[in-house]
């Protein structure tokens, strides 16, 4: 007895209620009820599925000779030696030649393609897609047109027939190649644009419900004829169907549960026809028998309701709303509230946990806040420490300048000077576009070349599509300077390089040297993988560093490789990032005043 409680008590409250219900009134009723289901099913599916192979048999046949006769005229077609003969020659002639030559082709096509009626237009263009027939009823732009030619210049299927849709008007298009008898060379293409009443008018010769649909594949998995937009399911069954091997046979599509659905290929066109009849409207007949058995079912569980019901009510609604609640809490999701003024034990319990939720709430947002306060103002203070930094640098070289040139050269400096701190000092983005990180790095290479003379070459590779991705403001300068510091040698040019590629989701900076280089065992920590430094360009590349890590956390990296007397390599990634022009202020505007 204790064990069959405990195995009851791994069930919830409101579950157990609704089992003895089952169980006292409800359990023999259904079971009866199913099998007769069952078994009425079994033989309306059986017939069912006699009625759809005939039905898809005979709509197979009718579509074949209907679609027949458009092949038929383009088999005519390119046959006729007035056809072939100028598609052969057609861009070797002249004006007075193509003229005449057209005109003996439409009186060659008008006699043929009168007789069929529902084809909108018939082109005849040469492998180049030159057009040298058009019967004019159809007007295609050139957009249209060039979408045309490479579908069927690119099929390898000689006949092609698919969908197309001009202004809100769907037309079928039947395309053909005509090739050289003796080379087997692509001489040109037929195509024919068809009204797709043709087929529409086919279909509705049967007697279908209106829920029943009939497609008509070709073998870009396009309805040719369905003129109602497909659902996502019809659209991933008919996508599940493509992918079968395709044969005469008519055969039953078992990948979707809610639909009565059979396929066969017509094989000579290319095509794949499709019926599809929903399940609920073979059981339809069968529903009504159910209305005696659910009427007798709902008067013995409106005995056993009226019973339990406000018992059962009491206990699984505060039940589950409290439950509910508490799942939502445990997922961290503090945002809902519950509220119960009973005076159970639920009550009580609900009221506890409720104080309990707006306290943890609380303190959650507090710490979230104080973290949020404690990045930001982190990532302020490594911003604050590159400024004084460059700052001094710039002015010792503009100084050394000074002493050692005429004005021109400290104007310029001053110039590239003033662009750089507008954007360092004046322009509080902590973002900007990779290319506008490259314009202070020119700006900050034509000062030190002023100090130094030419013995600095900036070279930059960056891969397209990756100039408007955003950056931190002056995270590669720190790199690029310790280069000229640390890399300068004597009589030497320092040739720095700059290459930026996208890499899936990430963007990865490469500034490279072919300075001093230093040896890694005294400059890197291994144990922390840090920078080992006491001066100002150790300090720039930590701070670079540190920024990008509290920035995006693990979804960066930061290395550092280099060898005395070969040169040094940086490479950092982190998310790539699109510029937006709202948020994203250009610093590439020229000074007007130094």
């Amino acid at each position: 007895m204790n064990k069959l409680t405990q195995l009851l008590r791994r069930i919830s409250v409101s579950r157990r209620i609704v089992i003895l219900i089952l169980l006292v009134s409800v359990l023999p009723i259904i079971l009866a009820g199913s099998f007769g289901y069952i078994q009425a099913r079994s033989a309306i599916y059986r017939t069912a599925a006699d009625y759809n192979q005939k039905l898809v048999d005979v709509i197979k046949q009718n579509i074949t000779l209907r679609l027949q006769e458009f092949v038929n005229l383009s088999d005519e077609l390119i046959l006729n030696t007035t056809v072939r003969s100028a598609l052969e020659t057609y861009e070797d002639m002249n004006s007075t030649q193509k003229y005449w030559t057209v005109q003996n082709i439409y009186s060659e096509v008008r006699s043929k393609y009168t007789r069929i009626a529902d084809i909108c237009d018939i082109r005849i263009v040469t492998v180049n897609n030159i057009p040298i027939y058009s019967t004019g009823f159809l007007y295609l732009n050139s957009e249209q047109d060039l979408q045309n030619f490479r579908r069927i210049s690119q099929n390898s299927q000689s006949m092609l027939w698919y969908t197309v849709q001009y202004d809100n008007t769907p037309y079928v298009i039947l395309s053909r190649k005509i090739t050289n008898l003796s080379t087997k060379e692509i001489l040109g293409y037929i195509i024919i644009h068809i009204d797709t009443d043709i087929l529409n008018d086919l279909y509705s010769s049967f007697e279908m419900d209106p829920s029943a649909t009939v497609i008509l594949l070709d073998s870009f998995g396009t309805a040719l004829s369905q003129t109602d937009t497909l659902t996502d399911a019809q659209e991933k069954t008919l996508s599940g169907i493509l992918s079968l091997d395709k044969s005469s046979d008519i055969r039953r599509y078992e990948g979707s549960p809610d639909d009565f659905i059979y396929y066969s290929a017509i094989q000579d066109l290319g095509l794949t026809l499709v019926t599809s009849i929903p399940d609920r409207v073979l059981t339809a007949p069968i529903q009504s028998m159910f209305g005696a058995i659910m009427l007798f079912l709902l008067v013995c569980i409106l005995l056993s309701v009226i019973v339990s019901r406000y018992i059962w009510k009491s206990i699984t609604t505060p039940l589950a709303k409290l439950v509910a609640y508490i799942r939502d809490t445990s997922e961290l999701n503090f945002d809902t509230d519950f509220t119960d003024n009973s005076q159970d034990e639920l009550g009580f319990m609900a009221k506890s946990y409720n104080n309990i939720v707006k306290i943890m709430k609380n303190m959650a947002v507090q710490i979230e806040q104080e973290q949020e306060d404690k990045r930001k103002a982190e990532i302020r203070l490594l911003q604050a420490q590159i400024n004084p930094h460059f700052l001094f640098n710039t002015l010792d070289s503009l100084r050394f300048t000074a002493m050692m040139s005429r004005a021109d050269t400290v104007s310029d400096g001053l110039s590239a000077l003033s662009h750089i701190l507008r954007n360092s000092i004046i322009d509080d983005n902590s973002f900007i576009t990779l290319s506008d990180e490259l314009r202070c790095i020119e700006d900050y290479i034509v000062i030190q070349k002023i100090r130094f003379g030419e013995f600095i070459e900036l070279c930059k590779q960056i891969e397209p599509g990756t100039e408007d991705c955003l950056i931190m403001k002056f995270l590669l300068q720190p790199i690029v300077e310790n280069s000229i510091i640390h890399g300068m040698q004597k009589n030497r040019t320092l040739d720095i390089t700059i290459s930026a590629v996208r890499d899936a989701d990430q963007i990865r900076i490469t500034i490279s040297d072919n300075g001093s280089g230093f040896d890694m065992d005294e400059k890197i920590d291994r144990e922390t993988h840090r920078i080992k430094s006491s001066k100002m360009s150790g300090i720039g590349l930590e701070n670079v560093r540190q920024r990008l890590e509290l920035e995006f956390r693990s979804e960066q990296s930061f290395s550092i490789q280099s060898e005395k007397g070969t040169g040094t390599s940086v490479v950092i990634a982190y998310p790539f990032m699109k510029k937006e022009a709202e948020n994203v202020s250009a610093i590439g505007k020229e000074d007007t005043h130094v």
